[in-house]
């Protein structure tokens, strides 16, 4: 994990790549990661995604007891016919962290009840699994993210491979600061999507439980960190000139207070989807 202030010239603020194929991979299933992953605002009510993640800090060497219970929800899930969809990472580096990112429709989603392990597994099994549970986890987040599409960009191309990594940007800005991130984070995209046609990205702006607006940056294999690229504050000179790009910049200086990354390994393994 890294955190600091925002410099416009701050290589970390930068994505990277090289020889015109983009960090980003150009997958099919850039549509469903979208939409679970990279979520953003959404001012208007109609046709949002809202995303759900839950991130659990786990206790250092009970990675084992705690996949087992995440594995034993996705079975009752399966067996319940559970309608939504969760996505999964981990963490690269430092104490565990696991995040799930859950598919919703609606808010009357969260009425519905979850995958109810006493009647799939039994009273005695049920009440085993959740002593793991509580054995294994060192702490719990839940934040509400809400999709807006004019932050992300889905390339048209395609490949049946899922990505393996995910690059977490979590942004601190300064009070009264949020119109000016958003103006400078959509011209971003239409600077990317007009260079680096085949990158997919996405912007997020917290709804409930969360501090601040998130990008995240997906790596179809872990040597897209290898590769050069133009980075952001380029991108905006090169595809608005010198005048307006460096009115953008001033924008990002302006709301941009501090930032934090971390890198996840994406684990389909973890993963559900329903039948």
């Amino acid at each position: 994990m890294m955190k600091a202030s925002f410099n416009p010239k701050d290589v970390s603020f930068k994505a990277k790549q090289t020889g015109g194929n983009s960090i980003m991979p150009k997958s099919k299933w850039m549509a469903l990661f979208l939409a679970c992953f990279l979520v953003a605002p959404a001012f208007s009510q109609d046709d949002q995604t809202i995303t759900q993640v839950i991130t659990f800090s786990v206790k250092t060497g009970m990675n084992v007891q705690f996949e087992e219970v995440v594995s034993a929800f996705r079975e009752a899930s399966r067996r319940q016919g559970q309608d939504n969809y969760w996505l999964s990472a981990q963490s690269v580096s430092g104490d565990p962290v696991y995040r799930f990112h859950v598919n919703r429709s609606a808010w009357g989603d969260l009425s519905s009840p979850g995958p109810q392990l006493v009647e799939v597994f039994g009273a005695e099994e049920a009440a085993r699994l959740m002593g793991l549970l509580a054995d294994s986890v060192a702490s719990e987040h839940v934040a509400f993210f809400l999709e807006d599409a004019d932050g992300s960009y889905t390339s048209p191309a395609g490949s049946e491979e899922p990505p393996e990594g995910l690059v977490y940007i979590d942004f601190t800005l300064n009070a009264g600061t949020a119109p000016m991130f958003l103006e400078m984070v959509r011209a971003q995209k239409v600077a990317s999507s007009a260079l680096y046609p085949d990158e997919s990205f996405g912007v997020s702006v917290a709804d409930f439980g969360a501090s601040g607006p998130r990008t995240i940056l997906v790596l179809q294999s872990f040597s897209d960190l290898d590769r050069e690229s133009l980075g952001v504050v380029e991108r905006l000179f090169e595809h608005f000139g010198q005048e307006e790009g460096a009115r953008l910049v001033e924008l990002a200086s302006q709301s941009i207070a501090s930032f934090e990354t971390t890198l996840f390994r994406t684990r389909p393994d973890l993963n559900y989807q329903p039948e």
